[in-house]
């Protein structure tokens, strides 16, 4: 259920006003396919899945495939972001598709994601026993189960008003995080824009695909002083910001993807993802 942005502003004011940590009214959710009918207006928790992955990368269909299906299991906890990385997402020649951003170079390189593809990252998180933050599609589907484990409700909730302008391709995006139960310090606030509904090329196993659909697409990061790793905010935080979209972009297919993380572990508390354009 999409939160009306004036409501939550309001509930923040007052929450400043009288120096109170207490969660603003709701409601927050609806009943989700994963966990049934809530009788709580607590947010849930959603995991940010970052799929690195290219055109050129031969069994990267199957695992965007299997976190479709994930996302179907696992309701609105599941929020995915498709970078195309490496040497998988290099065009070379007329009509290969190119979707590769140094934004999203930059993110795979900071976390030494490797140029063998499919990867994945579940949250940012460095699970018990692993060395490195990134997974094999295999193991995607129980690094999920293992954070629902713990909390299947958030610690932080995000809220975030879009509002764009076709005449001047400018996205005006208001951006409200409240603290709903104790959360580590330090916090930081990225957010990065997406496209789905792409038709580029793709190959998949010994297919070359001339108008595969492409999803979830990074696109860049949006806080413009930082657009890889964003700011780091205090609870709680508004704050609006402006972004100026490409041509070729389509907002109707964009969205926003809001990620609230811990500035010294880089493990990521909670995620959002609005519509540029509502549907």
């Amino acid at each position: 259920m999409k939160r009306i942005f004036l409501i939550v502003t309001i509930a923040i004011s007052t929450v400043l006003l009288f120096n109170s940590c207490d969660m603003p009214e709701g409601p927050y959710i609806e009943a989700n396919p994963y966990t049934g009918v809530y009788d709580s207006d607590l947010p849930i928790r959603k995991i940010l899945v970052e799929d690195f992955t290219g055109w050129n990368c031969v069994n990267c269909p199957k695992a965007s495939q299997k976190l479709t299906e994930l996302q179907n299991i696992h309701g609105g906890h599941i929020i995915l972001v498709s970078i195309h990385y490496g040497f998988f997402a290099i065009p070379f020649s007329p009509g290969d598709p190119d979707f590769a951003t140094e934004v999203g170079a930059d993110i795979g390189e900071s976390f030494s994601i490797p140029q063998e593809l499919p990867k994945g990252m579940i949250n940012r998180k460095l699970f018990e026993g692993g060395s490195n933050y990134h997974w094999e599609p295999e193991d995607w589907a129980s690094r999920i189960v293992d954070i629902l484990k713990v909390n299947k409700f958030a610690d932080v909730d995000i809220d975030l008003s879009p509002e764009y302008n076709e005449a001047d391709s400018m996205l005006s995006l208001g951006a409200v995080c409240v603290k709903v139960s104790d959360v580590e310090l330090p916090l930081s606030l990225v957010m990065y824009l997406i496209e789905s509904d792409i038709e580029g090329r793709q190959k998949n196993g010994s297919q070359l695909i001339e108008d595969y659909q492409h999803n979830h697409v990074f696109r860049g990061g949006i806080i413009e002083d930082d657009p890889t790793w964003g700011e780091e905010i205090a609870l709680p935080f508004f704050k609006n910001y402006n972004f100026k979209f490409q041509s070729e972009w389509d907002a109707n297919h964009c969205s926003v993807i809001a990620v609230v993380y811990n500035t010294l572990t880089l493990e990521v508390i909670q995620a959002e993802e609005v519509h540029v354009i509502e549907e």
